[in-house]
C-alpha cells in the first residue's frame, strides 16, 4: 500500500530536481529509488492479488497480466520521448506523478472492496469469504449453546 504513495513522490522528486544544472546530479539519481522502489512493491502486490484471488485460474490471469503490460510497454516509448521534449522533465515527470496521484487510492479501494469484488467474479471462488462465514456461524452456534446453558 505504500509503494503508491512512493511513486507520486518520487516522480515529483525527479521532476523538480532533474533538470537544473546548480542541482547535483545524485539528487535526481537518488530520486529514482522511491520510483524503482514503489514499481517492484506495486508490480509483487499485483501479482499476488492476482494468484490469492483467482487460485486456478492464476496462470489465465498471470497471462491476461503479461499481454496488457507488454502492450503497454509496447506502446509508451511511441509518445513518452515526445513527451519529455515538449513538456520538459519537469512537467513530464509531474505528469507522470500526477496519474499516479490519481491511481493511488486503488491499493486502499481494493484493500476495502476486494472481498466485494471478487463475489461478483465467475472466476474467483472466494474460499477465503466462505471460510469466514463457516466461523461467524460456529460462533453464533456456541453463542446459542452457551446462552442455553445458562
Amino acid at each position: 500500500m505504500i509503494g503508491a504513495p512512493t511513486l507520486v513522490l518520487g516522480c515529483f522528486w525527479l521532476g523538480w530536481t532533474g533538470n537544473y544544472p546548480s542541482v547535483h546530479w545524485i539528487v535526481p539519481a537518488i530520486g529514482t529509488i522511491p520510483i524503482g522502489a514503489s514499481v517492484a512493491m506495486i508490480f509483487n502486490s499485483f501479482l499476488s492479488y492476482l494468484v490469492d484471488t483467482y487460485l486456478q485460474y492464476s496462470a489465465s490471469a498471470f497471462s491476461a497480466n503479461t499481454i496488457v503490460r507488454s502492450s503497454v510497454g509496447a506502446a509508451f516509448p511511441l509518445f513518452t520521448v515526445q513527451m519529455f521534449r515538449k513538456l520538459g522533465i519537469n512537467w513530464a515527470c509531474t505528469l507522470i506523478g500526477l496519474l499516479g496521484l490519481l491511481l493511488s487510492p486503488s491499493p486502499f479501494l481494493f484493500y476495502k472492496f476486494g472481498p466485494w469484488i471478487r463475489t461478483k467474479s465467475r472466476f474467483s471462488p472466494c474460499y477465503d469469504l466462505l471460510v469466514a462465514k463457516e466461523i461467524e456461524a460456529e460462533e453464533a452456534a456456541a453463542a446459542a449453546k452457551g446462552d442455553e446453558k445458562a
